[in-house]
């Protein structure tokens, strides 16, 4: 099994965990009576760390040469709108530019 493959895999174990985790929370509120802006607040919160979650893999991805086209196509967006979102001043020692064109 490649590492590649491997990672996928854990991804999606990792993606059903959140969503069993997100079903459990919306019916513990529910079970509780907990009132709805409880349960968005919740699910925003999970949200939030999610967005966490893929910013740290994009930099990790980032880090492993994977381009912004290939994160782009990963995340639904172009290359130029996810290195808008997610690069953070990754710059070349000797000219200050990012290291990969965006056009």
């Amino acid at each position: 099994m490649t590492t590649d493959h491997t990672a996928k895999r854990q991804a999606r174990v990792t993606l059903g965990r959140a969503r069993l985790d997100l079903m459990q929370l919306a019916a513990h509120g529910v079970e509780r009576g907990r009132p709805l802006m409880w349960r968005i607040d919740a699910l925003t919160s999970v949200i939030e760390q999610a967005d966490l979650m893929r910013a740290e893999l994009i930099a990790a991805a980032r880090e492993q040469g994977i381009s912004w086209t290939e994160i782009g196509q990963n995340t639904g967006m172009t290359k130029q709108a996810a290195h808008k979102r997610w690069a953070s001043p990754v710059r070349s020692e000797s000219t200050d530019v990012d290291t990969e064109p965006l056009w």
